[in-house]
């Protein structure tokens, strides 16, 4: 999956507004054709989704849930433009590697995710 760090950035950073525990609210991201759905339910019920577009050509509506403070800290230290994310292989987690010039890899296991619709 390649996609511009700002566009998650700022969509990670919308739906993180209706979080009520930061540390523990997980972010659920689900692959759609071009699109990657992000969201955020708290335990209070509110919630919020957004669109990032990116680019993939793999099957659609596999989901992984994240914690929301580990992706954010990821994505603020991430200087390229974009980033490529590859998820499952032997294991369940989530890698995140700059575009161009760097040897970086950043890791986050899965976690548990409310999605927006329950």
């Amino acid at each position: 999956i390649f996609v511009t760090v700002a566009s998650l950035k700022a969509a990670v950073a919308r739906v993180c507004l209706v979080a009520t525990e930061a540390d523990k609210d997980g972010i659920k991201l689900t692959l759609e054709r071009d699109t990657m759905r992000v969201e955020l339910s708290s335990k209070e019920g509110e919630s919020a989704v957004d669109y990032v577009p990116i680019q993939y050509e793999g099957e659609t509506g596999f989901s992984i849930g994240l914690n929301n403070e580990a992706l954010r800290g990821i994505l603020g230290t991430i200087d390229t433009q974009d980033v490529i994310i590859r998820f499952g292989g032997s294991l369940p987690n989530a890698v995140f590697h700059p575009s161009v010039g760097s040897d970086e890899l950043y890791v986050i296991s899965p976690m548990m995710a409310r999605g927006a619709e329950g």
